[in-house]
């Protein structure tokens, strides 16, 4: 959990529209037609202020087949990639789009922005080096070198932009690293002051992960064998889908009974099923059922009779 929330947020798409349509450009029609008149000019002399990707994939001025749709068409997929999770290097290569090319520097932003969630700073100057002086993205360039050297803007959308990408996420590393040192004092008045603090901060800095922090503190009260019926006023309401389950399934087969286990398994299954993760008689049912059976074979006959005796009378 530490290392999900110690990630850096990715480029908000809503913010990176508004910055791109805010930068100088000429309306996409009158874009298309010169470069379907002139699609093998120097670069030097084509124009760099194309701004609207999506708009230039679909512009009907050009030709489907139109080499300049396509690359900006793949351009655009690989910038929303980028920019929404983690991708693979190979990725960002658009190798169809050459150097020469009008979107050369949309090209190597989104080179430079997959290397900057890699952590990759070298990739990033080298890419953010490559962008040609006019590029209509030359201001998110500037944005991106401002972050790395510290010389990040203050005011305005390029402020607001900055303090989207470089979240301070340091104050709740430090919470959930001092939830888990909590468990080992089994004081039920500190772990709840604990939770609390993650969750305000989680709420705060990434409320897109509040969700999953509920189900991994559940999870770690389970394992650590901490009270957490004291901690549902704070924790709250969780979606409980397959992954939740499987999360319990978990957490119960490393700390309680095994028929406890094999009943959380068989409630993951369940899940699973209904969430459309796998049918009722695919392989993967039937891993689980293996595993639970794995479970069940943990205990002697005599405890798991002694087991069912004892569900059986909590039934009636």
């Amino acid at each position: 959990m530490c290392r999900l929330a110690a990630r850096r947020e990715a480029f908000a798409h809503n913010e990176t529209g508004a910055w791109i349509s805010s930068l100088p450009g000429e309306p996409i029609e009158l874009q298309s037609r010169r470069l379907a008149k002139a699609p093998r000019e120097p670069r030097a002399r084509q124009p760099q202020h194309l701004t609207n990707l999506p708009g230039l994939a679909k512009s009907d001025a050009l030709p489907a087949e139109h080499p300049l749709r396509i690359a900006a068409a793949e351009i655009w997929k690989a910038f929303e990639a980028v920019t929404t999770g983690p991708v693979e290097e190979s990725a960002t290569l658009l190798p169809m789009v050459s150097h020469r090319s009008p979107l050369a520097g949309w090209k190597m932003l989104v080179r430079a922005i997959g290397a900057y969630y890699r952590r990759d700073d070298e990739g990033v100057r080298r890419a953010l080096g490559a962008i040609p002086t006019d590029a209509a993205v030359q201001g998110l360039a500037s944005l991106l070198a401002g972050l790395l050297d510290g010389t990040r803007a203050k005011t305005g959308l390029a402020a607001i932009f900055c303090n989207r990408i470089a979240v301070d996420y340091e104050p709740l590393r430090t919470a959930l690293n001092e939830v888990n040192e909590s468990f080992r004092y089994r004081d039920t008045f500190i772990l709840r002051k604990k939770v609390g603090e993650a969750l305000r901060l989680c709420i705060a800095l990434r409320p897109d992960m509040v969700d999953l922090l509920r189900q991994h503190i559940l999870a770690a009260c389970m394992i650590e064998g901490a009270p957490f019926q004291e901690l549902m006023d704070l924790l709250g309401s969780y979606q409980k889908d397959a992954y939740s389950c499987r999360l319990l399934a978990r957490a119960v087969e490393a700390g309680g009974p095994s028929t406890s286990a094999a009943i959380r398994w068989d409630m993951f299954r369940l899940q699973a099923q209904t969430d459309g993760l796998f049918a009722p008689d695919s392989p993967e049912a039937a891993a689980v059922w293996l595993h639970i059976a794995d479970v069940l074979a943990r205990e002697s006959p005599d405890a798991l009779d002694n087991e069912r005796a004892r569900m059986r009378m909590a039934i009636k």
